[in-house]
């Protein structure tokens, strides 16, 4: 099977994406976000205070603030529709990098999962991290969870251990170590021409 070109992608008015910081622009989607989280119950059944962070600061500015400072949007520019977020991170130690999830943490909005958008959202994640200088990330994901597992491996991810969280709510998780320059060269071929800038 020939891979697909720029042109092909053209003609079948594929969807793209963009990268954005909070405002007040998509303050009602963001609400309708952390809605949709709280109908699934998806906070309480997490042990990533990054998230509980993001739910509280968007109910209270949901046009952002210094706290979501690093956080951006995941807009599909087709509809200009919000589809999932992601913050890097880059002033951690390492336990505070596994508590917080990794360099990384991403989300995809519950009623736009199983699209591929999360490969999407953290290739550009990714890309913040070269701006930032990242050579190498840490990534954690919940064991289990093999949506975001597969998608961290499919972006070149390699477990390198398993641990428990340190709440005593008995979850485990997996650390996954990225190559940031290998991660995004696999993939820019794939996936830049879905980026708006």
């Amino acid at each position: 099977m020939n891979k697909l070109t720029p042109k092909d992608l053209e003609q079948m008015n594929i969807e793209k994406f963009k990268a954005v910081g909070p405002s007040e622009k998509y303050a009602d989607q963001m609400t309708d976000f952390v809605n949709e989280l709280r109908r699934e119950n998806y906070s309480s059944r997490s042990a990533n205070p990054w998230l509980k962070d993001v739910e509280v600061e968007f109910s209270r500015h949901p046009d952002g603030s210094e706290k979501l400072k690093d956080l951006k949007l995941l807009v599909r520019t087709n509809d200009d529709h919000v589809v999932g977020l992601y913050c890097v991170r880059d002033d951690m130690d390492e336990q505070t990098l596994l508590d917080f999830g990794g360099n990384i943490s991403y989300l995809i909005r519950p009623s736009e999962r199983r699209k591929g958008y999360n490969k999407i959202n953290m290739y550009l994640a990714l890309k913040e991290c070269a701006k930032r200088g990242f050579s190498v990330i840490t990534l954690v994901v919940e064991a289990g969870n093999r949506a975001a597992s597969r998608s961290v491996r499919a972006m070149g991810g390699n477990m390198v251990t398993t641990f428990f969280d340190r709440d005593g709510m008995g979850l485990q998780f997996e650390k996954y170590i990225v190559n940031v320059k290998d991660a995004i060269a696999s993939y820019a071929p794939i996936f830049e021409y879905l980026i708006e800038e």
